[in-house]
């Protein structure tokens, strides 16, 4: 018996695929829309809300180092502690203590 490999577009990258490789999804017209595995897995979101935390990076200060620094965690690179780091800019003036 043989098979037949069906080749299909897309929807969302435009690229020729087998139909086996796809996965087929609802449209407001009824003709079926074919989705590769890579973009299905790219716009799938988690269940209930996990995993939609997207860390961003914030502007830190050490205190200890004098090193200023955006990062999404708030430990120093430069000396690798977190005990004496602040969150927000700091501007020279604030650097500057008369």
């Amino acid at each position: 018996m043989q098979s037949i490999k069906l080749k299909v577009q897309c929807f969302k990258c435009r690229q020729i695929v087998d139909k086996s490789n796809t996965i087929t999804l609802e449209s407001v017209t009824k003709d079926p829309r074919y989705a590769c595995s890579n973009c299905y897995k790219k716009s799938r979101s988690q269940p209930w809300g996990f995993g939609d935390e997207v860390p961003y990076k914030k502007d830190y200060f050490c205190e200890r180092c004098k090193y200023k620094f955006s990062s999404k965690r708030n430990t120093c690179p430069y000396c690798s502690k977190s005990d004496r780091v602040e969150g927000g800019n700091v501007t020279v003036k604030e650097l500057i203590k008369f």
